[in-house]
């Protein structure tokens, strides 16, 4: 546990309490807590807590509400994409600051540190509002749960660190003639980069985002355009038109293009596919060979949501187009905003939702 703190009179502190939390220096010499911790990280050199002396006096007073420091490792072994870092922690990804005790998990300070790009999980179809909530709360790194209560939190961004949410895929062009739009036709959800799943209104996560470092949302997918069929002898030669596909969302893993839609057969004209996003920009819907062939929505990025698809124009049973998928957020929590403090040096686009979805 974190070290007793300092008081009025001031209590008793023994070498043995410090010890319990920060494992013995070599040759039990207090002087010897001036170690310092740097690894493959842009932290710098880490004392055994904020406060305590890398050089120069030491005292045993400098250890009153001193705590173990443990980095949890998301910059260097650690996946490219849906990063839970509990899951680093109980997979010993992890480094003691001082590394003169094994981790520990109640009272001590949990660093965990990025200084990678992590792609988020794309997501799926919503049927209704609260699936495609679950859909975006899809996070390319999250704290996971399970961490003690007593845990401190700190969350590094370093400067190479770049955190995304998924795009959505657009949706499929829907067939000449149909009287439903299946799901297919429908653009996926954008997820989300950050998940905060631990804290509370009395130990709150800070999360420190350094200057050059990147916290995305993902975006939404095109819906899929509608099709159309129109009658033989009516001047349109009995054409059938599918719709195009919705162009795919931005983010990391980008949303890919909806596929065209299927039907087109005789004197009807094939559509085509929509484009995939890039990390920032939404994909373009899919463009027909005829005027018929209705168009499905571009995919969304910061600079505009996703668009549903165009719907069929026919005299004979046209079909419906796919509507566009939802936006991930830049930073979710499953707790209220009183449960993190954001320090924000960086760049961070798509907002924040908190008491939402976190996986």
């Amino acid at each position: 546990m974190t070290i007793k703190s300092d008081g009025s009179p001031r209590p008793s502190l023994a070498f043995s309490e410090i010890a319990a939390e920060f494992g013995n220096p070599v040759d039990n010499k207090l002087g010897n807590y001036r170690n310092t911790t740097s690894k493959s990280w842009d932290l710098g050199t880490l004392p055994f807590d904020s406060g305590i002396p890398t050089s120069g006096a030491i005292k045993f007073s400098d250890f009153f509400g001193k705590q173990l420091n443990v980095v949890v490792d998301c910059y260097d072994d650690c996946p490219d994409y849906h990063v839970n870092a509990k899951s680093q922690w109980d997979n010993d990804k992890v480094t003691v600051v001082g590394e003169r005790r094994n981790k520990k998990i109640g009272g001590s300070k949990v660093i965990i540190h990025v200084n990678k790009e992590i792609g988020s999980q794309s997501g799926g179809y919503g049927g209704n509002t609260a699936a495609k909530e679950a859909q975006r709360g899809k996070c390319a790194l999250r704290t996971g749960t399970g961490w003690s209560y007593t845990s401190n939190m700190q969350i590094d961004l370093g400067d190479s660190a770049r955190l995304r949410g998924a795009g959505g895929q657009g949706g499929k062009g829907n067939v000449p003639s149909s009287g439903s739009v299946p799901e297919v036709c429908n653009g996926r959800e954008g997820t989300s980069a950050l998940g905060i799943q631990h804290g509370s209104a009395l130990v709150k996560t800070v999360i420190n985002v350094n200057s050059s470092a990147v916290i995305r949302a993902g975006y939404g997918g095109g819906g899929g355009g509608g099709g159309s069929y129109f009658d033989e002898g009516k001047g349109k030669g009995g054409h059938p038109y599918p719709g195009t596909g919705g162009g795919g969302g931005a983010g990391w893993p980008v949303g890919a293009g909806g596929a065209a839609g299927d039907g087109a057969f005789g004197d009807g004209a094939a559509a085509a596919a929509g484009s995939a996003g890039t990390r920032t920009a939404g994909g373009a819907k899919g463009s027909g060979t005829n005027s018929n062939n209705r168009q499905g929505g571009d995919g969304g990025d910061a600079d505009g949501n996703a668009q549903n698809g165009t719907t069929g124009a026919c005299d004979a049973g046209c079909s419906s187009n796919g509507v566009a998928g939802g936006n991930g957020t830049a930073l979710r929590s499953t707790g209220a905003s009183n449960t993190y403090t954001l320090n924000n040096n960086g760049s961070m686009v798509g907002g924040t939702k908190n008491s939402g979805d976190v996986s």
